[in-house]
């Protein structure tokens, strides 16, 4: 009974995200249809991701902080007035600088364009800027509504910026104006913080302008954020260098590695960020109450149910990239060369399930024993090699060995903070894993050579785009099946517990159908 507002909870994050990555993912759909892989789509995936990394960064890490400071503050609705009226004002600031240096923030994040592509991501900026305001306060916003039991609401509204952008997309082809999609973007990002504020008023708090630089929480504040700041900083820092080597290459590369990726974070969104959305808060709260036996029971609990998942569709997206880019992508502007421009990039972002989707949840048990030193010195580490790998693989690889290297990096990572967490929490269970580890690796290698074998034998790619649906979804499902029997016969706890599940919903399913003889 406990577990059951964890689980509605849980619910509710990963059906928001859900509907926010799907919308997101045709926003990519849309670019790539109208515009391919080409000079403007670099452009405008340039200037789209500036106020996310640049601005994200700082919102995320003011939520951060603002949400164990909300509770202890006596006067929380001054407090969070005072945080939207500082950050509107730094959003103002960077509006207006940037509005007149934009040239500054596209040589930042790509200083090797081609003068083409340079001249249409500065236009696309410039306009882009002024979503700065509504970038850093919708994180404050929903960490408001979160702390007031508000999920599904907190994360739905982002789903305007993802339909005008889209809109903006359909418009501006035809006429020939690409800067109207950075329009579409702004116009999205106001609509979203006009739900928000709508939302947060509903719930018992009102904006009222309140600026106090001096109030005694905003320093602390500052205090908290510093650590996740620097920490989220660095990770953000490896994409930009992405970008910069991007840029060298043909045009392009920067939209194939864009898609590309685009398609791993819907798949790591979903399942892992959603489960340390919900089990932050619940893992600190152990944390403080229990000790550490009760947080190294969800850690280890949490790595054994998110492999098994993870390994198999690593090895499937590694197999059926060409067909999958294909079937999601290849229309309009976006050629058969486009697709196999990215399913290259693809099968190298495959490595990438795992650590991101496995990694948010371990960062957060290190959060949750208020430990934010080992995140970001692991954080410095896998920049390190990223960069390293970035010099060594460009040359031979090109856009590969870019995608490669931060694959590899982020797999450092994870390991690194599995093995610090073990020497932190001396109960991890990784005997155990590892145990589980064998099984999940032999079942994937199975089911990853029978659907290499039919990708090869079956024309999945000859023919029209229906076709290549329906043999891509039938070796897909027969893998599948494949992956399942073998963890059958392994007998994997994984397996085991699943149909122990099934049956126990399936019991309760037929005792509410039962008719009430009384």
């Amino acid at each position: 009974m406990k577990d059951k507002p964890l689980f509605s909870a849980a619910v509710a994050v990963t059906a928001a995200t859900i509907l926010v990555r799907l919308f997101g993912f045709f926003r990519e759909v849309a670019l790539a249809g109208f515009y391919g892989a080409g000079s403007v789509s670099d452009a405008f995936i340039i200037a789209f991701t500036i106020p996310g990394i640049v601005l994200a960064l700082v919102s995320s890490s003011v939520s951060s902080a603002f949400i164990p400071l909300y509770t202890r503050v006596e006067d929380n609705k001054s407090f969070t007035r005072n945080i939207v009226s500082c950050l509107t004002l730094l959003g103002l600031i960077f509006s207006v600088v940037f509005t007149i240096f934009p040239q500054a923030l596209v040589f930042l994040f790509a200083s090797q364009l081609d003068e083409e592509t340079f001249k249409i991501a500065v236009a696309l900026t410039r306009l882009m800027a002024w979503a700065a305001i509504p970038v850093l306060l919708v994180e404050i916003l929903r960490s408001y509504l979160q702390l007031q039991k508000v999920f599904f609401i907190a994360l739905i509204v982002n789903i305007p910026i993802n339909i005008m952008t889209i809109a903006a997309i359909a418009v501006s082809k035809p006429i020939g104006n690409p800067v109207l999609m950075s329009a579409g973007t702004v116009l999205g990002n106001i609509i979203c913080l006009g739900l928000l504020f709508f939302a947060a008023k509903k719930h018992g708090w009102v904006y009222r302008p309140y600026l106090d630089l001096r109030m005694p929480e905003l320093r602390k504040m500052l205090i908290l954020l510093a650590p996740v700041f620097i920490s989220t900083a660095i990770i953000e820092l490896q994409q930009i260098i992405d970008r910069n080597f991007a840029s060298s290459l043909p045009s392009g590369s920067v939209s194939a590695m864009n898609y590309s990726v685009k398609v791993i974070s819907m798949i790591s969104g979903l399942i892992g960020l959603s489960v340390a959305t919900v089990l932050y808060p619940h893992m600190s709260k152990l944390s403080a109450e229990n000790g550490n036996e009760s947080l190294t029971r969800y850690l280890s609990g949490s790595i054994k149910k998110l492999t098994p998942l993870l390994l198999p569709i690593t090895v499937g997206f590694i197999v059926l990239a060409e067909p999958f880019v294909r079937i999601v992508f290849e229309r309009g502007s976006f050629t058969a060369a486009d697709t196999r421009l990215t399913s290259e990039c693809l099968r190298m972002y495959a490595l990438l399930c795992l650590p991101a989707s496995i990694g948010p949840v371990l960062i957060r048990g290190f959060y949750a024993m208020r430990n934010t030193k080992t995140p970001a010195l692991i954080s410095v580490f896998s920049v390190v090699i990223g960069v390293a790998l970035n010099f060594l693989l460009i040359g031979p690889l090109k856009h590969q060995g870019l995608a490669l290297a931060t694959s590899i990096a982020s797999l450092v990572s994870m390991f690194l903070l599995i093995i610090f967490l073990k020497n932190k929490l001396k109960l991890l269970g990784l005997r155990s894993w590892f145990a589980e580890l064998g099984k999940t690796v032999i079942a994937t290698a199975v089911m990853g050579c029978a659907l290499w074998c039919a990708y090869k034998l079956l024309p999945v790619m000859s023919g029209g785009v229906v076709r290549c649906i329906i043999f891509t979804a039938a070796v897909a499902a027969a893998s599948a099946v494949l992956y399942g029997l073998m963890l059958r016969i392994l007998r994997s706890e994984f397996i085991i517990y699943g149909i122990y599940q099934l049956k126990v919903f399936l019991k309760r399913k037929s005792a509410m159908n039962e008719p009430d003889e009384t």
